[in-house]
């Protein structure tokens, strides 16, 4: 077992899903999650985007958010893959107290 890079821990992680996200053939892994409701003193925990890992050898290596481009703000609590009628597939965020966020994948 390895501790995930330093990017995947600047912010705490509620919900991970897996797919072919880069379309390469291979299954990266998304995590997501932040945390607003800590006391005013602490700050909120809301330095993560999404981030993205690829599995190389026995550890992850973080993909830079220029080249994925997926960008989820807000207090991620769920994430889906779904496949489309088209055969594109579609990533679903779900927000605590927020709206869904839906991206198609390239």
């Amino acid at each position: 077992m390895q501790p995930l890079p330093t990017m995947a821990q600047i912010a705490p992680i509620y919900a991970i899903v897996s797919s072919d996200f880069n379309g390469d053939g291979k299954e990266e892994v998304l995590v997501a999650g932040n945390f607003y409701n800590n006391q005013p003193s602490l700050g909120r925990f809301d330095a993560s985007f999404g981030v993205l890992l690829q599995k190389q050898s026995q550890q992850f290596r973080v993909i830079p958010s220029l080249q994925h481009k997926m960008s989820l703000r807000g207090q991620v609590r769920d994430l889906q893959t779904i496949r489309l009628a088209n055969g594109r597939t579609l990533l679903l965020a779900a927000r605590n107290n927020d709206y869904l966020i839906g991206l198609e994948l390239k």
